[in-house]
């Protein structure tokens, strides 16, 4: 988020309380959409419209202390850390210090790296270099994922009053075209289509300059000739400018709106900070009321601690779907971000020399370097050893990356052994002979496949039939015909390979033509139409379908089961079964719903239902029984998990076998 400093005498220039009108406008919607409020899509665009506040005000300042022959770049740099770091550090420790003393540790591999980058003014960097794309769930359970766009303006003003001042020695004309020169080139790089460069196009500043630069260039545009425009044409453009930016706010949607509409909101602003100043202006006056200028104010600060709020508050149980969680979430915003404004940000601004403010913020940033150091050094790990825990589904998965990695430095098997097993993606899955050439068993699916490939292969095993494993970790199964190269690298799959997967399982199919296929996924994450494809390419090679159920999802997310539940002292108990809460999804049950769909539509198609076994008390799942820990993760079984259903596998493998 761009520079949101009240105006006050320091800076020479008039104040305008309806910019402060406009920070408001623009920070109440990034708060709400980081809180998962449905009815504002497009709120992570309030922090675009900071981008055009921040290069108006500091271009600004910039052309009036030139043409008064009193510019400074000390001076400004000086100002401009003054402004910045003192909250920001502030922050970056407070933080810090709440995940090493109570976050789940696992969680914390990137604050420690993502802290000091962003001390360092390098968080975007950070960021790209980690490849951390914004709208992943990876990345917002970081909570200093926000700071991207402190570092890309500090970015740009290192460099950009050197290039203005430079451009103003020959005029304001020629600042204006370098100016548009680069909002030119850099809105160019935001609207190329480059699925490789998406997360660099996100967070670095080559692609963002030019939102900044626009309000840069209406800075200067009152010097280049006097408004042609009467009142009312203003006061209209105003409402325009006012309206295209709450249309973009309540139409817009995340991740598909970046690059195509990101002109709208920018344009919007350009419009209100341009015409909004005619005092009748309507926009005027509703953006300079006084909840909003003492909102807009404060918007530096909201901004700092509202995502660290909603992100340790995650970790603390607070949830974005619950009201009343919803409001406390609410209260400690307002309460840190109100609390930093009056105790950090204007006293180390207006109240300290200059001297102290340095020491100040010297102090903070080796205090906040340090709990980024230990955050990244610590080990990561709880103790779990009080649980019984397995996990074999690596065993199975075809994955090449994976592999490769696996055997690379094994001395137990031969190169040719090697090479065999890296290519099984591409030569018929890992393939277990218990009684023949030939698979009459094919295991297909995801990291859910994985998960029951164990029991699986005891139960052929002792059946005496040959099984393939051709599953792949986090790798749908499905395909649309005809088939297609996918446009990116995904978890060890070249393109040219995952494609070559597709293609490869479909000839073995054939050519084999087993008696059963065990389709396995994760059910919620897919829709029945993605499905028919792959059944009814079984089907017509001959194949029974057998369709095994999704257990129940916990309630704590993407996280290994016994590190959270260690985290959260949830021992084991002596022969005693306990229970976690679950994960409340309507798209769980949508999940469930296709699998009992499948087998109603095509007779080749059986169930093997397995939720009920794993079901507790209401609203929760069996995880320990004992010392067992029958869960991997939040939506995994272990493998003692999985030999709990390992009866109706075998009933259900052993009917569709002896099936005509």
């Amino acid at each position: 988020m761009p520079d949101p400093s009240a105006l006050n005498p320091i800076t020479a220039i008039p104040y305008r309380p309806e910019i402060d009108g406009l920070r408001a406008l623009a920070i109440v919607p990034v708060i709400l959409f980081h809180m998962g409020v449905s009815w504002i899509p497009g709120g992570y665009l309030g922090v675009d419209v900071f981008f055009v506040i921040s290069g108006f005000l500091i271009s600004s300042i910039i052309v009036h202390e030139f043409e008064q022959g009193t510019f400074s770049l000390p001076r400004f740099w000086s100002r401009r850390f003054r402004r910045i770091l003192p909250a920001l550090l502030t922050m970056l420790l407070i933080t810090s210090i709440v995940s090493i003393f109570w976050t789940f540790k696992p969680d914390t591999i990137y604050y420690g790296t993502q802290g000091a980058a962003a001390a360092l003014s390098a968080a975007n960097l950070a960021l790209w270099n980690q490849n951390l794309d914004y709208w992943s769930t990876t990345a917002q359970k970081t909570p200093f994922l926000h700071t991207w766009s402190l570092s890309v303006e500090e970015q740009f003003y290192l460099f950009y009053p050197l290039i203005l001042i430079t451009a103003l020695r020959f005029g304001k004309r020629c600042a204006a075209i370098v100016l548009i020169l680069v909002i030119a080139a850099s809105y160019l790089l935001t609207i190329q289509k480059n699925a490789a460069a998406d997360t660099a196009t996100f967070y670095l500043l080559p692609a963002r300059a030019w939102e900044l630069a626009t309000g840069c260039l209406l800075a200067l545009a009152p010097a280049i000739r006097a408004s042609s425009v009467a009142g009312r044409g203003q006061n209209i453009l105003a409402l325009l400018g006012l309206s295209l930016i709450l249309a973009s706010l309540f139409t817009f949607t995340g991740q598909d709106s970046f690059r195509r509409y990101l002109a709208i909101p920018v344009l919007g602003s350009a419009l209100v900070i341009r015409y909004a100043q005619a005092p009748k202006s309507l926009a005027r006056r509703a953006l300079a009321l006084p909840p909003l200028v003492f909102l807009g104010k404060r918007s530096y600060s909201l901004y700092l601690w509202h995502w660290p709020v909603i992100v340790l508050g995650d970790q603390f149980g607070l949830q974005e779907t619950a009201l009343l969680d919803r409001w406390i979430t609410v209260a400690f915003i307002l309460g840190l971000a109100f609390s930093s404004y009056q105790f950090v940000e204007s006293p180390v601004r207006f109240g300290l020399k200059p001297t102290a403010a340095l020491c100040v913020c010297l102090g903070l940033l080796m205090a906040s370097l340090g709990a980024s150091a230990y955050l990244y050094l610590r080990s990561n790990l709880y103790d779990t050893s009080m649980y019984q825990q397995a996990w074999k589904g690596d065993e199975y998965k075809v994955n090449p990356g994976h592999l490769a990695l696996t055997y690379k430095k094994s001395k137990t098997k031969t190169p040719s052994q090697k090479d065999a097993l890296i290519n099984a993606y591409a030569t018929g899955g890992i393939i277990h002979h218990h009684g023949g050439d030939v698979p009459k068993v094919v295991v297909l699916g995801d990291s859910h496949a994985l998960m029951w490939s164990n029991v699986i292969d005891r139960i052929t095993e002792n059946l005496g039939i040959t099984t393939s494993f051709y599953a792949a970790d986090s790798i749908s199964p499905f395909f649309t015909l005809p088939l297609s190269k996918p446009k990116r690298t995904d978890k060890g799959f070249t393109p040219e390979q995952r494609l070559e997967y597709d293609q490869k399982r479909l000839e073995f199919l054939g050519l084999w033509k087993p008696k059963v296929v065990v389709l396995v996924t994760r059910w919620e994450h897919t829709t029945l139409e993605k499905t028919r494809n792959l059944v009814e390419f079984c089907g017509k090679v001959g194949a029974k379908v057998v369709l095994i159920e999704q257990p129940p999802v916990l309630s704590f997310g993407d996280r290994k089961a016994g590190q959270y539940l260690s985290y959260l002292h949830f021992w084991p108990r002596r022969d005693e079964r306990r229970y976690f809460p679950t994960l409340p999804s309507n798209r769980y049950e949508q999940g469930l719903q296709i699998v009992r769909s499948l087998c109603k539509e095509y007779p080749f198609c059986r169930m093997i239902d397995i939720k009920d076994l794993f079901d507790g008390p209401e609203g929760q799942a069996w995880v320990l029984d004992g010392k067992s820990l029958l869960y991997h993760d939040d939506d995994h079984l272990s493998q003692a998990g999985a030999e709990r259903a390992s009866d109706r596998i075998w009933d259900g493998l052993r009917s569709a076998l002896s099936e005509d």
